[in-house]
């Protein structure tokens, strides 16, 4: 079974599953989307436009690619809203800023602009055309931290990302995955109410295998998926034909990676 088809059986579930009846007598919980259609309400008109142009980048459909995978692409860019949401009202509550002043010419504008050029450069032609995915890579995670790090109180970001091509549909995985693993180390860091440098690398620790590792230096925060929603982070890992491990390097450092095959 190809990464493609895994994903898809994982996304997709059974509907004979045992486990329906008992989430179907569960209380509902609030949505996503009524979470963000309230919070939208209490930002500052300066914000709200910077969330919005994040948003375009999470329109359902825009991503390209094959039919079979548009479910699994589709759940990522609401979640991805979701938590662009949750950021950015952090970012008005923590670091607010003069309505007056002009948002086009503020470096939040270019940074946003910037990050969701990059997203939109994810859009896939064919699944497998092999693409460079770098360049992405860094500039996905270092404009996440340059625009939302003040207000979560992260200190910076290193990177250390290796030249690599992938076919289209593992290069936007690949990307999105470490997207969503540095805004949940943001997440953390704002919970947490530490100062974390940062750490993003991307290696081939051996022939044919390929290496993201996301982590940060602050020995005290805890890692691992924030509230334990981390279906997206599955889908995509599986994409990849791989798992994410959570774990502490030979420094002390907690660090979230992956091995994945580039064959």
């Amino acid at each position: 079974m190809t990464a493609r088809a895994r994903a898809v059986t994982r996304h997709s579930g059974s509907d004979a599953d045992p486990r329906l009846a008992a989430i179907t007598r569960r209380p509902k919980p609030v949505s996503p989307i009524e979470t963000m259609v309230s919070a939208l309400e209490y930002l500052s008109p300066a914000r709200a436009r910077i969330l919005g142009l994040l948003l375009t980048a999470t329109q359902p459909g825009s991503c390209g690619g094959s039919k079979v995978l548009q479910p699994i692409w589709a759940n990522e860019m609401t979640d991805r809203a979701y938590q662009m949401v949750r950021l950015t009202r952090l970012l008005d509550n923590r670091v607010p800023r003069n309505d007056s002043d002009p948002v086009d010419d503020s470096l939040e504008w270019r940074i946003t602009s910037n990050l969701t050029e990059t997203m939109r450069a994810l859009h896939i032609r064919t699944d497998d055309e092999a693409q460079p995915c770098s360049d992405l890579l860094r500039a996905t995670v270092r404009d996440l931290v340059e625009l939302f790090g003040e207000a979560v109180g992260v200190s910076g970001i290193s990177t250390c990302i290796d030249r690599l091509d992938l076919p289209a549909f593992k290069r936007r995985a690949l990307v999105l995955m470490a997207s969503h693993l540095v805004v949940d180390i943001l997440l953390h860091a704002a919970r947490e109410h530490r100062s974390p440098q940062l750490l993003v690398a991307l290696d081939q620790p051996r022939c044919g295998v390929a290496r993201l590792s996301v982590g940060y230096d602050d020995h005290a925060v805890p890692f691992g998926p924030l509230d334990g929603t981390y279906g997206v982070i599955d889908d995509l890992a599986s994409l990849l034909e791989t798992d994410i491990i959570y774990r502490a390097d030979r420094l002390g450092r907690f660090v979230t990676g992956m091995d994945f095959p580039l064959c």
